[in-house]
């Protein structure tokens, strides 16, 4: 990312203009190697940037310029005609296609970021930017965490795990002794299901504390939850 400043923003010196550099210049600091294809609005765009143009006439005239699609070539579309309260079929240009599968990437990131994100204001200017790039990396984390790592995560979800893990590496436990919360409790209950790296283990000692289940007595409990349980209620605890 590289937050817009006006005539300070820093991008490389391409001579195409100021979208154009946009695009190389971020292409180049990311590292992307070559073959990968870019889709973006006509704000980053010039014809000496790119130099294939085709119109198509949707709810409105689009013009899409490329130079990734060497040949012209159409398929067949599904459009609603109003009128008729029927579908026409029509011939649509392989570019348009290719740009509606890939458009939104950007609209997609940003609405997952505002699904979550922080409340918390202050008047220095550069506070936007730096909450914005943490919800922005845990955003790019959880995509990775479920496309990759094949996690069953919900974006919630996971940010709540991130949390968590957060607070117990460098988190102080509170000194009150009031009423622990909601939101703590539904935190803590998140790594309970997902079936990894459960261990029961004497967490007591000669100490006998409530089992969560049975409300019995036990000196026994889950090493990953911290909580006491009975070695029989160890099941149930970790399954509904």
């Amino acid at each position: 990312m590289e937050p817009y400043a006006g005539v300070h923003t820093l991008l490389p010196e391409t001579g195409l203009g100021h979208g154009p550099s946009v695009v190389l210049g971020l292409a180049e600091q990311a590292g992307v190697p070559e073959g990968c294809n870019f889709t973006h609005d006509n704000l980053f765009t010039t014809l000496s940037l790119i130099d294939e143009m085709t119109k198509w006439r949707d709810n409105s005239v689009v013009t899409v310029a490329s130079n990734v699609e060497n040949v012209y070539t159409e398929l067949p579309v599904r459009r609603w005609n109003k009128e008729r309260k029927a579908y026409d079929y029509l011939q649509q240009p392989q570019i348009i296609h290719s740009y509606n599968q890939r458009m939104g990437g950007v609209d997609l990131h940003d609405l997952q970021v505002s699904r979550y994100h922080s409340t918390i204001r202050s008047k220095k200017w550069w506070w936007p930017i730096y909450a914005w790039t943490l919800h922005s990396a845990v955003v790019n984390s959880w995509l990775f965490h479920r496309d990759v790592m094949n996690g069953d995560y919900d974006l919630l979800g996971f940010q709540r795990v991130v949390a968590q893990s957060l607070l117990k590496k460098f988190g102080t436990a509170p000194k009150g002794h009031g009423r622990p919360s909601s939101m703590s409790a539904a935190v803590t209950d998140i790594p309970r299901f997902d079936g990894v790296t459960h261990w029961p283990i004497n967490t007591a000692g000669n100490r006998f504390l409530r089992c969560r289940v049975c409300d019995g007595r036990t000196s026994f409990g889950c090493e990953k939850c911290a909580r006491p349980m009975h070695i029989e209620c160890f099941k149930t605890f970790h399954n509904v």
